[in-house]
């Protein structure tokens, strides 16, 4: 059997009820005019759609779709991305933008070939019956087994390179957080030993003053020294004066007689 990407195809919403909000008759407008192949006019009313309604899942899917079909491949991988990967969608839905997923994954310039293997078994987890989708999953698998075991081991090798750079950041953020606190802390103790030293200062300086302030200024409460002159003659005064003491007392004593009473009973 002959394998050939002309043969993968893109799921394609269509809207259903009523048209008469807005939305969807933009979405409406711009399916008929996708059919023509003038995808920028169809892009243009599927973001008018969004406008008026930003959750319209038709014309969100569809815009992926415009994206795709003008090559924009990076605006097409976010829209599907973002879509297939939203648990509040129905998994129908889910799975169509997995199979889109898939499809940008292997039309691109180098194609991500092990990408959209695992995009389209993802498609069929949520949709096993879509034949369309295992129809492009055995043709990316065809084209992987098909690649030189030198091109495999390359596209091992970018992977396993992506995933340590990966790493890589990942520990490289850690470790800048890692450096950040410990700086804060560094920072913080720093600061502690300064108060510290301050706090130290500061006692050290008031017990200083205290000490100053006991000490005598210029000979002021210093006790004034007595020469051994001046003590004696001080002496000589003390013993001078207690003898004219002595002397005094004994000139006022006198005899007190004393007097006897009798009770009168």
């Amino acid at each position: 059997m002959k394998w050939s990407l002309s043969h993968i195809t893109l799921v394609f919403v269509l809207p259903i009820g009523a048209w008469a909000q807005n939305a969807n008759l933009n979405v409406y407008l711009g399916n008929r005019i996708y059919e023509t192949g003038n995808f920028g006019a169809a892009e243009k009313l599927y973001l008018d759609a969004l406008t008026t309604d930003v959750n319209n899942n038709q014309a969100q899917f569809n815009l992926g779709n415009s994206y795709f079909r003008q090559d924009k491949k990076d605006e097409a991988e976010k829209v599907f991305r973002k879509m297939a990967y939203n648990e509040e969608l129905t998994d129908t839905l889910r799975a169509k933008a997995f199979h889109n997923l898939g499809n940008i994954f292997l039309t691109q310039k180098e194609p991500k070939i092990e990408e959209a293997i695992e995009a389209y078994k993802s498609s069929l987890r949520l949709n096993p019956k879509d034949n369309e989708t295992r129809y492009n999953l055995a043709v990316a698998q065809k084209l992987l087994d098909a690649q030189p075991p030198q091109e495999q081991q390359q596209n091992q090798d970018q992977q396993n390179q992506d995933q340590q750079n990966q790493d890589q950041q990942n520990q490289d953020q850690q470790d800048q957080e890692n450096q950040d606190q410990q700086n804060q802390e560094n920072k913080s103790d720093k600061e502690k030993e300064n108060q510290d030293q301050e706090n130290s200062d500061k006692s050290e300086g008031d017990k200083n003053k205290d000490e100053q302030k006991d000490e005598p200024q210029n000979g002021e409460g210093q006790e004034p020294k007595m020469s051994k002159e001046d003590a004696e003659r001080l002496l000589e005064m003390m013993e001078n004066e207690e003898e004219q003491v002595q002397d005094k007392l004994k000139k006022k004593k006198v005899k007190v007689k004393q007097n006897s009473i009798e009770k009168d009973w």
